[in-house]
């Protein structure tokens, strides 16, 4: 049943329903059962059109007697806390013996000796046209035999209409069904088809309710949540620019999916996120607020920590400086300044220039974030979508390109396969798309793994020319990567080096591979003196790395754009050789990287 529905349904039975009961509205905790009444059902009766009528919300959590639920509906009506000695009205309408008794009992006045005191609580309680919502029925400190007997007194004798709020499952209890003859069997399977649980029945405490509900109660509606309808209005109540960037229809869909990411559905622990968010926003810069990615890490962050804490996760902060992955979401971390305004009420927000920096970072260098970007899911789903749906991904790659920061760069290879393809589909411009993916990545080589970024392998169906294409542009991506960028971090071609030259590029042969050069991205006069000024076992270290990066028969397929540096370094080492090298082990290093590099230019010729 929709809130619409719902809301016809309930005006049904508070004009036109004669059968003198009340009616249940039943769903889990934190479904929105309250928000429902607060926000669509209360302002849909209170309409002109819709006869204008009140609803008097009392929740029953914590009452202990029956007189208290009367003194809640009581002030309820009257908005304001009279006693009855002070109360004056003028208005005289009927409200029935039912509330009258209870609100007498919660003040305090003898009814056998007060008609006057009568008289007014007589005068000030009008309940005609006006729903009754008793809320939290499972919750309430009263009997529920006890409460449902008001509550039947109150529709049958006083005419009034009441609706009844409750997690019914709280209240129904079983004990467990032990199956030994034949009657038993039959009977499971009698309750069964009654119930659809063959394996129980109801205690006694629960048989007693069930009969009393049957005299109090005509009809229990199964509550079934609107959560786009009331994640949008949610959003939309705070009234705050930035946090209404969520209300969209893709917004709430991803809003959704976290929910169900952390297994909570929860409306309050929503609502909670969406007034912390708001603080937050409220209190950020238009730098940070301007960022649409931040913005979204910040609010999936606390949402996602929110909804964790909901559900019992433990929420203690580790030692990260910045922010959390654990406490937050694959899509967004929790960020530290979010934490402490969360936890601790902290609203001296500490370095949220760095915590934006170190997000910056993330997006751009973290390959475990490559998953979750919407034009690119278009872009690989192309096939299931329409022409519309994938020039839009198109278009919108092609903008968001203009700044680096906005698409990480492990992404930069699948935008280039897919974009050549669907350039051959749909026949669209993809050369600024081309140009942006070259640019952003100069000088990264350092901070990327290269086999990642190009991880997405153009298809064996893709056409001669689709390859050739895509080959090209790979080659131009990678020699990026290294333009003013050290190949190996803070190697200045000193002696004392060598062993990390010969670490690093061993571990890193992929790498040079999938660039298509090693010694090429290398200065072979610094490193010919760096191997001349070194000792035998440098010598034999820095010959290793030669060695080692050239040594496959077919290395020409992997590192063919090296041969000219080779044959340069080779002239280097010769010229060096003809001259005072050192003693004789000093000369059969230089003898022996001779030979070595003779053989890697013979394999790359």
């Amino acid at each position: 049943m929709t809130y619409q529905e719902l809301n016809q349904y309930i005006l049904h039975y508070l004009t036109e329903d004669k059968t003198k009961s009340a009616i249940m509205l039943t769903g889990p905790w934190g479904t929105g059962k309250s928000y429902y009444i607060q926000n669509e059902l209360k302002p849909f009766l209170e309409k002109k059109e819709n006869g204008g009528h009140s609803c008097v919300i009392v929740s029953l959590y914590g009452l202990k007697d029956t007189a208290e639920i009367s003194k809640s509906i009581y002030l309820g009506t009257r908005m304001k806390f009279l006693t009855a000695a002070s109360e004056k009205s003028t208005t005289v309408t009927f409200a029935g013996e039912t509330i009258i008794k209870g609100i007498a009992g919660a003040f305090g006045i003898d009814l056998s000796v007060s008609g006057r005191s009568l008289k007014r609580l007589y005068a000030s309680v009008n309940l005609t046209g006006k729903l009754v919502v008793l809320e939290d029925l499972e919750r309430s400190g009263i009997d529920i035999l006890e409460v449902l007997g008001y509550v039947n007194n109150f529709v049958e004798q006083d005419g009034v209409k009441v609706l009844l709020v409750a997690n019914e499952e709280e209240l129904i209890q079983y004990t467990p069904l032990k199956v030994s003859t034949k009657a038993d069997l039959e009977r499971t399977e009698m309750l069964d088809r009654i119930t659809g649980h063959r394996d129980r029945l109801f205690t006694d405490s629960t048989i007693a309710y069930l009969k009393v509900k049957e005299k109090t109660i005509s009809d229990t509606i199964e509550f079934e949540e609107d959560y786009q309808t009331a994640i949008r209005e949610i959003v939309q109540m705070f009234d705050n620019e930035t946090l209404n960037k969520f209300s969209t229809f893709e917004s709430i869909k991803d809003i959704l999916d976290i929910m169900l990411h952390c297994q909570s559905y929860n409306l309050r622990s929503f609502i909670f996120a969406c007034q912390k968010t708001s603080d937050i926003f409220s209190s950020l810069d238009e730098k940070y607020l301007s960022d649409e990615n931040f913005v979204q890490a910040v609010f999936i962050g606390i949402l996602s920590f929110v909804l964790k804490q909901k559900n019992g996760n433990s929420h203690t902060w580790g030692n990260e400086k910045y922010f959390s992955a654990v406490l937050g979401h694959e899509k967004a971390p929790l960020f530290k300044f979010c934490y402490d305004y969360i936890m601790r009420q902290i609203t001296e927000f500490e370095d949220i220039e760095g915590a934006y920096q170190a997000y910056l970072e993330l997006v751009l260098y973290d390959k475990n974030r490559s998953n979750n970007d919407n034009d690119i899911i278009t872009l690989q789903t192309y096939y299931v979508r329409t022409d519309s749906d994938v020039l839009d991904a198109i278009n919108n790659i092609e903008r968001r390109l203009e700044v680096p920061e906005d698409i990480s760069f492990y992404q930069y290879g699948t935008i280039a396969v897919y974009a050549i393809i669907i350039k051959g589909i749909l026949d669209c411009d993809i050369d600024t798309i081309k140009r942006r993916l070259v640019a952003n990545l100069e000088g990264q080589g350092n901070k990327l793994e290269l086999e990642q970024i190009f991880r997405t392998i153009i298809g064996t169906d893709c056409t001669t020319k689709q390859k050739e294409e895509y080959e090209s542009l790979r080659k131009e991506m990678a020699r990026s990567l290294k333009k003013g960028d050290k190949i190996i971090p803070n190697f200045d071609y000193q002696p004392e080096q060598s062993k990390d030259f010969y670490d690093y590029a061993i571990t890193n042969e992929g790498k040079f591979h999938t660039q298509e050069s090693f010694a090429a991205q290398f200065d072979m006069k610094r490193l010919s003196e760096m191997f001349r000024n070194s000792t035998a076992e440098q010598k034999q270290q820095i010959r290793g790395v030669f060695v080692g990066m050239y040594r496959i028969g077919n290395i020409k397929s992997f590192l063919a754009n090296d041969r000219e540096s080779i044959v340069q370094l080779l002239e280097f080492i010769k010229a060096d050789r003809s001259g005072d090298v050192g003693d004789r082990i000093q000369q059969l290093q230089y003898d022996w990287f001779i030979k070595n590099l003779e053989e890697i230019k013979r394999k790359l010729s």
